[in-house]
């Protein structure tokens, strides 16, 4: 078991949530499977900074989805000095690292396709039944 952050995207002013994810596996891919992802919400760094192990990005039915091993992250608003490395993680184009609240420094990006039953949170609900209504993320468990 492992235990996972996930974000479901919406669209932003430059892309689609879909286009988003794959700009990012794209980014990835161009800096062996590294990258820094950003986004403008606040992550509870006491609930999440020693348990997360991997960060999942996905559309809300799962069909575009990616999934990374978190190597750090932070949230600007609470923790103002901590930065990426952004040499070793660069920043997707055409954001800057500051852009948004929250950075994910995340290395073996990989895209993924999220069904029904692939990912689970500790109560055993399914991870499209907890991003397919309002919320926009979720904490899961999950095996491959």
């Amino acid at each position: 078991m492992e235990n996972a952050i996930v974000i479901k995207l919406t669209p932003t002013n430059q892309r689609s949530a879909g286009e988003e994810i794959t700009a990012t596996l794209r980014n990835a891919e161009q800096h062996n499977g590294k990258t820094l992802f950003t986004f403008d919400q606040s992550v509870d760094l006491r609930r999440w900074k020693d348990r997360v192990e991997h960060f999942i990005a996905t559309t809300k039915n799962g069909k575009t989805a990616l999934i990374a091993r978190v190597m750090d992250f932070n949230d600007r608003e609470k923790n103002p000095d901590a930065a990426p490395d952004l040499e070793e993680f660069p920043q997707v184009p055409p954001y800057a690292p500051d852009d948004k609240k929250t950075w994910f420094a995340l290395s073996d990006v990989r895209a993924i396709e999220i069904r029904e039953g692939d990912f689970s949170n500790d109560e055993g609900r399914d991870l499209l039944d907890l991003i397919g209504g309002r919320s926009s993320r979720a904490y899961v468990s999950y095996s491959e």
